[in-house]
């Protein structure tokens, strides 16, 4: 329904996605959550391809300064 090109007129994706999110079963995660998560991903890819160091480390530290420096991912950001 999401990608139909024939979205009634004056219904907004922000009404839309969490409806959808809704029937599909899918939770949205807390702010918090979704960050600690996001990071756990880039660091087990660090983990099992070191080669993907360097870039990992990039967006990690984009993740803190955009989570305000957050203390469990700040090492990372000094990694970088």
């Amino acid at each position: 329904m999401l990608l139909s090109h024939n979205r009634p007129k004056g219904v907004s994706y922000s009404i839309l996605v969490p409806k959808a999110l809704k029937e599909l079963g899918i939770k949205i995660p807390a702010e918090k959550d979704a960050i600690f998560a996001c990071a756990r991903v880039l660091i087990e890819e660090i983990l099992t391809n070191l080669d993907n160091m360097q870039d990992r480390l990039s967006v990690l530290t984009e993740l803190c300064i955009d989570a305000d420096y957050r203390r469990d991912i700040y090492d990372f950001y000094l990694l970088h």
